[in-house]
């Protein structure tokens, strides 16, 4: 997924979300920086069990600006680094 596809909060018009659809979702204890990087996790743990995927291919395809924004995203929301997880599901596979 490139990096146009995650539009930032300002961007939202393009994708015909409106503010009252973003205050609705606050009122239900979600923001879109929580929903984008709830789907970015996803997708990366996704990614992550294909050994043909690169982590610079997977960070492209979240849209990050570098692999290291990536691994420090990654880190932040799974709480081990991508590698350490890349590792576990390679043990699990065996």
């Amino acid at each position: 997924m490139p990096a146009e596809a995650w539009p930032e909060t300002n961007g939202l018009a393009s994708l015909c979300i409106s503010a009252s659809t973003l205050r609705r979702l606050a009122e239900e204890g979600q923001t879109y920086q929580g929903l984008k990087d709830s789907m970015r996790t996803e997708l990366a743990i996704v990614w992550l069990a294909e050994p043909q995927i690169s982590f610079a291919e997977i960070a492209e395809r979240l849209g990050f600006a570098d692999t290291r924004s990536f691994y420090k995203a990654f880190r932040k929301w799974v709480g081990s680094n991508s590698g350490q997880y890349y590792s576990l599901i390679l043990s699990d596979a065996n």
